[in-house]
């Protein structure tokens, strides 16, 4: 799930909401094959697959097969799947195969936020916020954007042509943008037409020009 699906699914979700986001999830990177091994424990894992009989067959049949075919294992909580799995770390833990620092560790690894470093602007471009200027664009000319204050990150403004009855396009010309300067973008091969310029922030101080 990237930044917009999670939006489009937690629409009132706010920015701290979308950072905090975290799913426990055990990557294929970081594994608990490779944990266990380092741990010298992964051993005692794999034993008790060895008779059908054994007490902690299923719960270990099912973390070896996971562990070596890379699949994530979760445990979430708020999952079947997760709870299965906290459920079989507390068994592994109950015959001492692992301890609670070895569940403890695995758990805390397993997390993840895969949206922590979401800005203001990643965060109103997905929401599609943003401050926008329009100019009647001449072909060969460029665009020049003038940025009367200084942002508090850097942006990327960019250049939509917009017609009556038709969706509005991204030509694919952009300029990062921070501090209060002139900006130039390079709209060579562009049509005339009606342009908009488009900054993921709310109530930035801009302007637009032909050059």
């Amino acid at each position: 799930m990237n930044l917009s699906q999670y939006i489009v699914n937690n629409p009132l979700a706010t920015l701290a909401d979308v950072q905090n986001y975290s799913k426990s999830i055990l990557s294929n990177t970081d594994n608990l094959r490779e944990y266990l091994m380092i741990k010298g424990k992964w051993g005692n894992v794999i034993s008790h697959t060895a008779s059908t009989t054994d007490v902690l067959f299923n719960a270990a049949s099912g973390i070896v097969h996971k562990a070596t075919k890379e699949q994530p294992i979760s445990f979430d909580p708020n999952t079947t799947n997760g709870a299965a799995h906290l459920l079989m770390l507390d068994a592994f833990v109950k015959f001492g195969d692992i301890n609670t620092v070895d569940k403890a560790e695995i758990i805390s690894f397993a997390i993840t936020k895969p949206f922590k470093n979401t800005t203001r602007a990643n965060f109103n471009a997905a929401k599609g916020i943003f401050t926008a200027k329009q100019i009647a664009f001449v072909a060969g000319k460029d665009i020049v954007v003038t940025l009367n204050n200084t942002l508090p990150e850097k942006v990327a403004v960019t250049t939509w042509r917009v017609e009556a009855g038709f969706e509005d396009e991204n030509t694919g010309r952009a300029v990062q943008v921070q501090n209060a300067q002139k900006y130039r973008i390079n709209m060579q091969g562009k049509k005339s037409g009606n342009y908009e310029l488009r900054i993921p922030l709310l109530n930035v101080d801009f302007s637009v020009e032909l050059a």
